[in-house]
């Protein structure tokens, strides 16, 4: 019994002492029997390394984004701090710069003032535009009649085209005056 027990011992001695498993006695990789199989291998792990510096630098290019947006939030901030602190002509008056904008400076019921003059002016315009192209048709109607030639296109064609339609109608009638003579 004593020498079953020394013997298990011995066997655990030896065991726990990390004797190498056949194989596992050196560090070193297998010796490749196949040259082409060792370059094949040596191929895809230039690979793997040249994708992994292709992910660290886009990351890298990223982090610099995002530092650059963060530097130009901060920029702005600081900007709207400074016009805040200053006096100036109130809120929404102007944009955040180094001066004020062109045109005029307005806020919002001082757009609708200015939408409703705008509008009223454009009103106008075409009211004018209106009644010089009606005035233009009478005179190309009365020329007709007056000369007993011609025809009501001409009326329509210088109501609808304006001035336009007026000098076509002057050109056309003076060509039809020197086949008179």
């Amino acid at each position: 019994m004593k020498t079953g027990i020394i013997g298990i011992l011995g066997l655990a001695f030896v065991l726990s002492a990390g004797v190498p498993a056949r194989g596992q006695d050196s560090k070193q990789p297998p010796k490749q029997d196949n040259p082409m199989r060792a370059i094949e291998l040596r191929h895809k792990q230039l690979d793997i390394d040249q994708r992994q510096s292709e992910l660290n630098f886009s990351e890298q290019v990223r982090q610099i984004e995002l530092e650059k947006k963060r530097l130009e939030l901060e920029r702005a901030r600081n900007m709207l701090k400074a016009q805040e602190q200053e006096p100036g002509p109130g809120p929404g008056m102007g944009l955040p710069g180094p001066g004020p904008r062109p045109g005029p400076q307005l806020d919002k019921d001082g757009w609708k003032k200015h939408h409703a003059v705008m509008m009223k002016k454009f009103c106008g315009f075409m009211f004018v535009c209106m009644v010089v192209h009606i005035l233009l048709a009478v005179w190309a109607y009365q020329d007709i009649r007056k000369r007993n030639a011609g025809s009501g296109v001409w009326i329509v064609v210088t109501l609808l085209t304006g001035l336009l339609g007026a000098l076509v109608y002057a050109v056309v009638r003076m060509g039809d005056a020197r086949r008179a003579e």
